[in-house]
């Protein structure tokens, strides 16, 4: 869904979150990230209307590319990978750009494992 795009743009636009989630197992979850480093959803709510441009502008490019597929839901808008692999050339980014994609996993693996509330609550965020 948009709004679970959104949110991980609060998380994924801030280096130290980006970069602790990137090195976090798939199977810590979302709360592990919350009780281990707080501070890194500290003003999320912020970060999260701050980069909403960036965000969409991000899904428009993702769709345009051939990676992301637009879908419309009864809920809104939702957006689905294409194909299980990224191009390598992503696959391949370092530094940040590679923390930025592996948070990213991360992220849409825990976000597909609790519902949105439950999502929304342990970040402390509102919509």
């Amino acid at each position: 869904m948009l709004i679970h795009f959104i949110v991980a743009g609060g998380l994924l636009f801030h280096r130290m979150a980006a970069a602790k989630i990137s090195r976090m197992q798939f199977d810590s979850g979302l709360l592990k990230v919350v009780t281990d480093e707080p501070e890194l959803i500290a003003d999320i709510q912020s970060r999260m209307e701050d980069n909403f441009e960036r965000i969409v502008h991000g899904l428009q490019v993702g769709v345009a590319s051939g990676i992301l597929a637009r879908e419309l839901t009864p809920l809104g808008p939702s957006f689905r990978a294409l194909g299980m692999v990224l191009p390598k050339e992503i696959r391949d980014l370092g530094g940040h750009g590679g923390e930025i994609v592996a948070a990213a996993k991360r992220l849409g693996h825990w976000f597909s494992d609790d519902p949105l509330e439950t999502v929304a609550t342990r970040l402390r965020v509102e919509f």
